[in-house]
């Protein structure tokens, strides 16, 4: 239980921000399409028919686990306005580790779109 919460405290006090390319509606409630962070990390998404459920792969840029980098693993996800929650497994890479987002759609000063992110990991 300790190394959970360790873990999780540490990437809570890490947050980062993801940039979209390119940039989508300015109604900020769809999160479809290809995200990059500042790490070389990408999020592609999909809205799964009329609902608010988003399919896609998360393709990490770096990791402790070196088979997972560069390695796109499936996502899902469900989003309530500007807000979207995802969870990735890492177990397609080899990994042991879960990982879960919440991701808020928003515009940063400059008037470009971002997603705000706060990120646990679980392994």
């Amino acid at each position: 239980m300790k190394s959970i919460m360790r873990s999780s405290l540490l990437l809570l006090a890490l947050p980062f921000v993801v940039t979209a390319s390119p940039v989508i509606d300015s109604k900020l409630t769809d999160f479809s399409g290809t995200w990059k962070n500042q790490r070389g990390s990408t999020l592609v998404l999909k809205k799964d028919g009329s609902n608010n459920f988003y399919r896609g792969t998360f393709t990490t840029a770096v990791a402790k686990n070196k088979n997972c980098v560069g390695k796109p693993v499936s996502t899902l996800g469900y989003s309530s306005q500007n807000a979207l929650s995802i969870t990735m497994n890492m177990s397609e890479c080899g990994s042991s580790s879960v990982l879960n987002s919440t991701l808020l759609m928003e515009k940063d000063s400059s008037g470009k779109v971002v997603l705000d992110s706060n990120s646990t990991l679980l392994w």
